[in-house]
């Protein structure tokens, strides 16, 4: 059985080659690090990377935040 979890938020995503934008706001310095080490990756770059292989830049999606 898997566990129940509840969404808090979806907030619209979008990023390109330089910057990340959440809900409008550009996320700087240490709020970049933070949603890119959240997501799995070592740094902002290889976030950028993995994204502009992957899906391709600029990319646009949705953050969900669990609780």
């Amino acid at each position: 059985m898997l566990r129940d979890a509840i969404v808090e938020a979806v907030l619209p995503v979008k990023m390109n080659a330089a910057a990340v934008t959440v809900s409008g706001y550009v996320l700087f310095g240490d709020e970049e690090w933070a949603f890119a080490r959240a997501d799995g990756f070592s740094t902002p770059q290889a976030m950028f990377d993995w994204f502009n292989v992957t899906h391709g830049l600029p990319f646009e999606g949705v953050l969900i935040k669990w609780r």
